[in-house]
C-alpha cells in the first residue's frame, strides 16, 4: 500500500512538471511547493515538519531537463543508503555526502557531474542549494554561500558552478552579497517570488552549462 501511495505522488508530480514543460516559470515552481504546503495545513491543521519537497521539485525538473537533452538517466548506488543518476554526459544526485579533503565533508542539496565516466570524480562540477526561507537572515545566506564555496575551492577548477534557489526573498543585505558574488561568474541565484516570470529551466540550463 505504501509503495502505491509514494509511486502515485511522484508520478503526479512528474506528470505536472511534464505538462508545464516549455513554460515553467519561477512562480510555477513556487506554486508547486506551496500548493502542497497549503493542502497539508488544511488537511492536518499544520505544515510543521514538512521538509524536502522544495528540493525534490528542483531535482525532478533538473532530471527532466537532462533526460530531454541527453537521454535517460540510470540509477546507480552511491552509498549504502543513497543513489545517483547518470548517463554518459551527466550524473546528478540529491543529499550525497561529498568528501572535500582533510577529513571535511559537505552534503549539498543537489550535485552535478559532467562527463562522469564509470567512476564519479570526488568533487562535482556543480551544486544547487535550495532554501524556502532565510530563517536566520543574512547568516543563512552566508552559510549557504560558504557551503558552495567550499566545494568550488576543493574542485581546484574554474569550471565549478554553484546555484542558490530561494523560494522566498532573503534580506536585502543577503541580496546585495549575492549580487556581488554573481559578478564572479561561478555563482548564480534565483528568488522565485521576485524572479516570477523568469524561465526557470533556461536559467538552470544556462548557468549549469546543460
Amino acid at each position: 500500500m505504501s509503495n502505491r501511495i509514494s509511486s502515485c505522488f511522484f508520478k503526479t508530480l512528474e506528470d505536472e512538471i511534464k505538462s508545464m514543460w516549455g513554460n515553467i516559470r519561477c512562480i510555477d515552481v513556487y506554486n508547486l511547493y506551496f500548493d502542497f504546503w497549503k493542502t497539508l495545513k488544511e488537511e492536518t491543521g499544520s505544515a510543521d515538519g514538512f521538509t524536502g519537497l522544495s528540493e525534490i521539485i528542483v531535482f525532478i525538473i533538473l532530471k527532466e531537463l537532462i533526460e530531454k537533452e541527453y537521454g535517460e538517466l540510470k540509477r546507480r548506488e552511491y552509498s549504502n543508503d543513497t543513489n545517483y543518476f547518470y548517463n554518459p554526459k551527466f550524473a546528478i544526485g540529491r543529499g550525497l555526502t561529498i568528501n572535500i579533503g582533510k577529513g571535511k565533508r559537505r552534503k549539498p542539496d543537489i550535485v552535478i557531474w559532467r562527463d562522469p565516466g564509470e567512476n564519479l570524480r570526488k568533487i562535482p562540477d556543480g551544486a544547487i542549494e535550495v532554501k524556502i526561507y532565510a530563517s536566520e537572515g543574512i547568516r543563512t545566506v552566508r552559510d549557504t554561500i560558504d557551503r558552495l564555496k567550499a566545494l568550488k575551492n576543493a574542485s581546484r577548477s574554474n569550471s565549478f558552478k554553484g546555484m542558490i534557489i530561494f523560494y522566498t526573498s532573503p534580506p536585502e543585505e543577503g541580496k546585495k552579497l549575492l549580487k556581488r558574488l554573481k559578478k564572479d561568474g561561478w555563482l548564480d541565484y534565483l528568488i522565485l517570488t521576485e524572479d516570477k516570470n523568469e524561465d526557470f529551466v533556461n536559467r538552470l540550463r544556462k548557468h549549469l552549462n546543460i
